[in-house]
Order: C-alpha cells, then structure tokens, then sequence
C-alpha cells in the first residue's frame, strides 16, 4: 500500500454538497505529479495493491484502485474512493462518501463497466457503479451492487455527469442490483446528468428503496432541462414510506422524459406515487412499456405510461398494463397517461383493480387534472375492476370541465365488484354524469352489489346493475341492453 500526501487540482464544478465540502477543505493548491492517480481530480492518499484488502484511516481520504480487482474499506471519515477499473468490491464506512466503481475523472471523458459491489455505510454517501464525471461525458455498463447503509445517500448503477453544459451526456446499462437500505434515498437504475445534459440507460436493474421516504427510476434521469431516456426491464420496491417509482426515466422541471421497458414496480407501505414509463416536472413525458404496478399497502396514485404537471402532453405509446391497488382505502389510477391539462393519444389494453378494500377512481385510458378544461382521449380495451367502497370507474379517458370533445373510445369492460360506484363506458368529465363526445365504444359495466349508476355511451352497450340495491342504467345512445336496473334511460 502505497500513501501520498494529498493535493487537489482546479475543479470545475460540483457534482454534490459533498463533493462541494471536498472542494471547500483548505487541502493546498499545488499540483499533484503526473504519476500519482487521481479520483475525481484529487491526487491519491492511498493507492490500493492488487490481491490485498487495502484500508483507510480515519480522517478523510482519498483512496484509488487499481485498473485490477480490489477491495477497498474507507473506515472512518468522509471519504472518496474510485476503483478504477476491474470488478471491485468498496465500502467506505461510516461517514459522508463518495464511492465511484470505476472512472475517475473530473474533467475528462471517461468509461466504466466492471461489476462492482459498493457498500455506503453510515452517513449520506454518493455510489455511483461504473463512471463518474464533473465536466465531461460518461458511460457505464457494469452489472454492479450498490448499498447506501444508513443516511441520506444518492446511488447510480452506471454513470453519472454532474456538468452545467447542455452537451454532456451519460449513458449506461448496466444491469444493477440498489439497495438504499435506511435512510432517504434516491437509486437511479442507469444513469444521471446535472444541469441540462442528456441521461440515457437500458438496463435490467433491480432496485429497493428500504425504509423512508425515496426516489426511484428504474433507468436515467435527467436535472431541470436535461432530456432522459431508458427502456430497461427494471424491478423498482419502494418499501416503507411515501415513495415515488418510475419504471424508465424522469427529467427535472422542463426536461423531456421518455421510456418504454416492461416494468415490475411495488410500492409496498405507505402512500406511494407509481409511474410505469417516464414522468416530469412541467415537461414532456411518453412511454409505453408493458408494466405491472402494486401499490401495496396505503393510499397510492398509479400511472401506468407517463406523467407530467405539464398543461400537454402526447403519448405517441401506451403500453398493455396492469395497476393493482393493493390495501388501501383511497388508490387513484390512470392506465395511460396523466397531465395537468391535455393528456391524449393512443391507449394501452390495460387492467386496473382497485383491491378489495376499493379506492377512490380508476381511468382506463388518459386524465388530466385541469379542473377549468382540457382534453383527453385514448381508444384502449381495458377491464377495470373496483372494490367495496364507493368509487367512481370510467372506462376511456377523464376530462376538465368544459372540455374539447375527445374523438376515439375503446371497448372496455368495467366491474364495479361492491360499493355505490359511478360507472362510465366512454370518455367522461370526471365532475359530471354524463359521457363526453360522440365516439363510444362497445362496454359492458356491471354494477354488481350497491346502488350504482351505469352510463354507457354512444354505442352498443350492455349495463348490468347487479343485485341488491337501486341502480340506474343509462344507455345514452346506440342499442344497448339493461339488466338488473331499477331505473332506466335511453334503453330501446
């Protein structure tokens, strides 16, 4: 083992608040010489012997691997390690560190992807698996194994740029297995950019939030005007507490986010926020993929596409989806896509169910949230299935109030299974009773027990009231068939 006094070189940019306190430390000025190896532009303390554990102290280090395989303990102190290169194993130990599996330039394009295993610890620590970069492009394709430990931590399987220039870029596809363990984190499957670069990745990652409140994206995300992309199939477990899980990619406040990878997401406990492609701030969002979301226990909110507080959006894809609610006694879902004002396009073969214990809604195809107006519209073939409470189940898409007429309905099925539910074949204002448009497709709703009401829209439909209970049945248009209705209308 090899110990060098250690020097810093001029830096860029930040890539953290803890990369910030490196920077910040008074730790000399002078330049490093040519032959000590660097980690993020910080010449070695410690450099690592191939085929020997090599430990650091516990004050900050700075410690390098070898372009070998190494195993490499931070112990004590805020530390900052890079493997270099070769399949290594790094657990820095208690405090605040930066542990990067492989590249280890600041201001240099650099690429990674040995399969690395690195080990947080306690403190909020930044993992990040193959490539990290301050001011150039990056790229990682390990199949690496991430854990944050106690803290706060930031954990990226493949690359990461933290660069303010438009231009950077990081990419990876790896496939990772993140685990944050305790602690608030965010585990991003492939890849991340600052500022406004571009983040793509399509691995089959596999990624545990553990207890708290954390962020998961299966594949890239990309910082406030960055454009992200990925279409790995990911596995995504939020685990305890209010977490929010997107299956593919997320851009910041007015980034572009795009997907389209077959996702497992599971929220487990708590009241969590399920996005089955890609999802931003006021941006534009799309995917497609074929996903299956759980809520599991608590009040979620699942997306089965893309989702966006943008006032428009169109979703060239949707994907064949299921969204199962799971306990919990006020689940929202939305088989498509989400926006704020237009949310319209295509629509998936989705199945949404809001569980036993029931939810608040389920929307088969696209919803926006715009109370003053918007427009939305899909033509997918889904089966929606409510639960015992009273909810309201619509089987196209939900619009604003004062909406534009939505031209496309699919033919969907919907099984209101218990509760006083509102039932709407077609497209619908989500505040109204009435069907919107004149496109319709060919329902069938079963009110099943309770006092439901059953609209079905503009063409052949059947309405089922189901048993016990006063129901009401109306067929609006087309020839439809009523069952098992107290009241009916518009039924020839």
């Amino acid at each position: 083992m090899v110990k060098r006094r250690f020097k810093r070189r001029a830096v860029a940019g930040a890539s953290s608040a803890v990369l910030m306190a490196w920077i910040t430390i008074g730790l000399g000025v002078a330049e490093a010489r040519a032959q000590v190896p660097e980690c993020q532009g910080f010449a070695a303390e410690i450099v690592a012997t191939p085929g020997t554990p090599t430990y650091g102290t516990p004050e900050r280090d700075v410690i390098v691997g070898t372009s070998g395989r190494d195993v490499i303990h931070g112990l004590d102190g805020d530390d900052l390690i890079c493997g270099l290169g070769g399949n290594d194993t790094i657990d820095g130990g208690p405090g605040s560190d930066i542990l990067v599996g492989d590249g280890p330039s600041i201001d240099q394009s650099v690429t990674g992807s040995g399969n690395d295993t690195l080990l947080g610890g306690p403190g909020n620590d930044i993992l990040v698996g193959d490539a990290s970069s301050v001011d150039q492009s990056v790229a990682g394709g390990g199949n690496d194994t991430l854990r944050g430990g106690e803290g706060n931590d930031v954990l990226v399987g493949d690359s990461r740029a933290a660069s303010l220039d438009a231009s950077e870029t990081a990419s990876g596809g790896g496939n990772d297995r993140i685990y944050g363990e305790e602690g608030r984190d965010q585990l991003i499957g492939d890849s991340e950019t600052g500022f406004g670069g571009a983040a793509s990745g399509g691995g089959a990652d596999h990624l545990d939030g553990g207890a708290e409140i954390d962020f998961l994206v299966g594949d890239s995300r990309g910082s406030f005007s960055g454009s992200s992309s990925g279409g790995g199939n990911d596995r995504l477990y939020g685990g305890e507490g209010r977490d929010q899980l997107i299956g593919d990619s997320s851009s910041g406040a007015v980034g572009t986010a795009t997907g389209g990878g077959s996702d497992y997401l599971d929220g487990a406990v708590g009241n969590d926020v399920l996005v089955g492609d890609s999802s931003t701030g006021t941006g534009t969002a799309s995917g497609g993929g074929n996903d299956q979301l759980v809520g599991g226990e608590g009040n979620d909110q699942l997306v089965g596409d893309s989702r966006s507080q943008s006032l428009g959006g169109d979703t060239k894809e949707a994907g064949n989806d299921v969204l199962l609610g799971g306990p919990g006694t006020a689940d929202f879902l939305t088989g498509d896509s989400e926006y704020i004002g237009n949310a319209y396009g295509v629509g998936g073969n989705d199945l949404l169910d809001l569980g036993d214990d029931g939810g608040e809604a389920a929307i088969g195809d696209h919803n926006t949230r715009f109370t003053n107006g918007g427009t939305a519209f899909g033509s997918g073939n889904d089966r929606i299935i409510g639960g015992s409470r009273n909810e309201v189940l619509i089987g196209d898409s939900s619009v604003g109030v004062d909406a534009e007429t939505p031209p496309t309905a699919g033919n969907d099925v919907l099984d209101g299974r218990g509760g006083n539910d509102q039932m709407f074949g077609d497209n619908t204002d989500f505040f109204s009773t009435r069907t919107y448009g004149t496109a319709g497709g060919s329902d069938t709703l079963r009110g099943s027990d309770g006092a439901d009401t059953l609209t079905a829209g503009p063409r052949n439909d059947l309405l089922d009231g189901g048993a016990d209970s006063p129901d009401e049945c109306d067929g609006e248009a087309g020839t439809d068939t009523a069952i098992r209705c107290e009241s009916t209308a518009n039924i020839p």
